[in-house]
């Protein structure tokens, strides 16, 4: 499902996810395809987050996704238990976000 990207900003907004710029991060930032994304969610949620992790891509709150297009299911299947702050994450290339939470649907 491709989603404009007006209507993809106000989805995010609506999940808390912000849309606004920021400056350069200090950690490594994810790809456009999400899929080292989708796998750092993963890894996270599962509890499987460690101390090298944190030094490559920082604390979650921190991640950065200015690259990242698809977000598509990346929160989906039984990942209601993370509560991590993403407010901070730069969505302004998300162009794909289908499924990202259990409760949009895929």
């Amino acid at each position: 499902m491709h989603v404009p990207k007006q209507a993809s900003a106000l989805l995010l907004s609506l999940l808390g996810v912000s849309s606004q710029a920021h400056t350069a991060s200090a950690y490594d930032c994810f790809d456009a395809d999400g899929v080292n994304l989708k796998t750092a969610v993963d890894k996270y949620v599962a509890g499987n987050w460690n101390t090298t992790d944190t030094e490559q891509y920082g604390p979650v709150e921190e991640w950065c996704t200015k690259y990242v297009e698809t977000t598509e299911q990346l929160f989906y299947n039984n990942k209601t238990t993370c509560n991590a702050n993403i407010t901070a994450w730069d969505c302004n290339t998300y162009l794909l976000v289908a499924g990202i939470h259990p409760k949009l649907p895929p």
